[in-house]
């Protein structure tokens, strides 16, 4: 879509500032999922589009 530009910046932005010590447990991944649909959220509101977006789904998790 148009947007996957501006919402793969809000995620590689909101990635880049997480801690693995977070990450390491259930409650900073469920944080991240969270925080994520957030972003998602506010950058189709930017664009003024509909944010019918209820839930992310992460198919792996790797942390570096």
């Amino acid at each position: 879509s148009r947007h996957k530009p501006s919402i793969r910046h809000n995620l590689v932005m909101l990635f880049s500032r997480q801690m693995e010590e977070e990450l390491n447990t259930m409650e900073g991944k469920q944080k991240l999922k969270e925080d994520a649909l957030q972003e998602v959220i506010a950058a189709l509101e930017i664009e003024g589009e509909p944010t019918g977006v209820q839930d992310i789904l992460f198919t792996s998790f790797i942390v570096d």
